[in-house]
């Protein structure tokens, strides 16, 4: 790897934190979690805190109107994600369906910058949900609680948020291009003349579709995180080895680690609400930072809701970090495959 890429994939920006939405993250996120353990219903409360993981992303630093704006947008691919995963369920051709509708609304996700927000979020919740719904004797209930949990996460980041923004002077608003719909209609189908508008959707949809294939031929082994980490990896823009794949890659692969140390050692099982609760707390404040540091806490933060509760595997370990690396490679496999086939088209005259 060379010196320049791993100096940037390092670098550590100087953001300003945004403290209000790490607090909102953290509460969110862990007071379900605490509930259920108080009340006897650990399960229920983890169900609820991946609902929270699916709004956690919306920051405070911006005025009240967009806060609200971002969180109905979050909001919204959650409830679609859930609800979908809850279909996808019943049918024999789940994941097969899962991979077309991933690819589906992938290639419509080009339409403009509020869709492709959207539409991403959508793919990486419906992906999560889908692997927390799996083997669960109740998709309906699970479906209820992961909603709720949703909700219960977009108040608390709107009231945190809407405090904070009231003990500050309001940011002045910044004038924003606006398209119509017509001409975002006629810029997508433009695109869609050029393997350039496919890319991202073909990506999505090849690595998932091996993704899917590889959890299917080896049943037995834990290779779920294939899946989320070829969501999380694969980035709109093709490069043959981006920055961010590589924070990602490696965030991930220590986050892996992390888990597992905080599953071996008990911490994760006699302690979910505490560990659940650092660990959101500090996504917000990293994010802006080091991505690398972000993924790093957000990994273990998804494995423990997802393993909380549960006897902890020696086979986990190494069939997630199996897993992380697939994944990993099948995202540059997929890039490097696109950009050949986008090659002659960019050296074509117009």
């Amino acid at each position: 790897m060379p010196a320049k890429h791993l100096t940037e994939s390092l670098r550590w920006s100087g953001a300003r934190p945004d403290w209000p939405h790490a607090i909102a993250a953290g509460l969110a996120m862990s007071i379900p979690v605490a509930v259920g353990q108080l009340t006897g219903h650990l399960e229920e409360g983890l169900a609820a805190s991946v609902g929270g993981i699916m709004v956690g992303g919306v920051g405070t630093l911006a005025s009240v109107r967009e806060q609200a704006s971002d969180i109905a947008l979050a909001i919204a691919a959650a409830l679609a994600a859930t609800l979908v995963a809850l279909e996808l369920s019943g049918f024999a051709l789940e994941k097969t369906l899962l991979v077309l509708l991933a690819f589906g609304v992938s290639l419509v996700s080009g339409f403009s910058v509020r869709i492709a927000i959207a539409s991403t979020r959508f793919v990486i919740f419906l992906v999560i949900a889908d692997g927390s719904m799996d083997g669960t004797a109740h998709p309906w209930i699970l479906a209820a609680l992961v909603s709720a949990g949703a909700l219960w996460s977009a108040l608390v980041n709107l009231a945190i948020g809407t405090l904070a923004s009231s003990r500050r002077r309001a940011p002045e608003a910044e004038p924003r291009p606006h398209r119509t719909f017509a001409q975002h209609r006629a810029y997508w189908l433009r695109t869609l003349r050029t393997i350039g508008g496919w890319q991202y959707a073909l990506r999505i949809g090849l690595c998932l579709a091996v993704a899917m294939l590889l959890r299917s031929l080896w049943p037995t082994h834990h290779l779920n995180w294939i899946a989320i980490t070829v969501v999380l990896l694969t980035e709109r823009t093709v490069e043959a080895f981006p920055v961010k794949i590589t924070q990602r890659a490696l965030g991930t692969v220590i986050g892996v680690l992390i888990a597992e140390g905080l599953g071996a050692s008990g911490l994760a099982s006699a302690f979910p609400a505490i560990v659940i609760a650092l660990l959101a707390t500090g996504r917000p404040l990293l994010r802006a930072n080091n991505y690398l540091a972000y993924t790093v806490v957000t990994t273990p933060l998804i494995l423990v809701i997802l393993g909380a509760g549960h006897d902890p595997q020696s086979s986990l370990l190494a069939d997630r970090l199996l897993a992380t690396l697939a994944g990993a490679l099948l995202v540059l496999a997929a890039n490097a495959a696109v950009r050949r086939a986008m090659r002659p088209s960019a050296s074509s005259p117009d």
